[in-house]
């Protein structure tokens, strides 16, 4: 079981954010991957190369590779494990073209927004999360857990470009 330390419990943002001090909180506006790399590189440190990402520092590793597909459509690959944990803080970009899709390969993370919260976890039938970053997300990942994910970021256009049958 994973301690998520009783915040499936909290229902109010201000409330995690209070009972989680000790964790690194990282604040971004959603959208495309450059908007991670850059806060993570701001907040953490670590080192940027082209289109990845990369921290080391004791046990704590964070590495993220984005990858353009087609259109404005990007694939990031994560991989992650923080002594402490990490809560990720999204400001909507209030894009609704914007698609995200999450898929856990390992590892598990709560996604709170508003008054509901969702326990996302590698190996469970609910191991993928899609939303349009139109609200604000708070995402935490629990502490010394090894987290694996792949994502994509679409915009509803480009799906409807690369697959015109789809569309109609």
């Amino acid at each position: 079981m994973y301690n998520l330390c009783k915040l499936c419990a909290l229902t109010n943002i201000e409330q995690v954010l209070n009972h989680k001090k000790e964790i690194k909180r990282l604040t971004l506006v959603e959208g495309k991957s450059l908007n991670y790399i850059d806060s993570l590189k701001n907040e953490i440190g670590g080192t940027i190369t082209g289109d990845t990402y990369e921290y080391k520092k004791g046990t704590d590793s964070i590495s993220l590779k984005a990858f353009q597909l087609f259109g404005n459509m990007e694939m990031i690959m994560t991989t992650a494990k923080y002594k402490n944990g990490l809560i990720l803080d999204r400001t909507p970009n209030r894009d609704l073209n914007l698609f995200h899709l999450n898929v856990i390969l390992s590892g598990v993370s709560l996604q709170l927004h508003g008054e509901h919260n969702e326990t996302i976890e590698a190996g469970k039938t609910k191991n993928v999360f899609l939303y349009n970053g139109m609200l604000p997300l708070l995402a935490e990942f629990p502490p010394n857990t090894f987290y694996q994910s792949v994502s994509f970021k679409f915009n509803k256009d480009d799906l409807s470009n690369q697959f015109p049958e789809a569309a109609e």
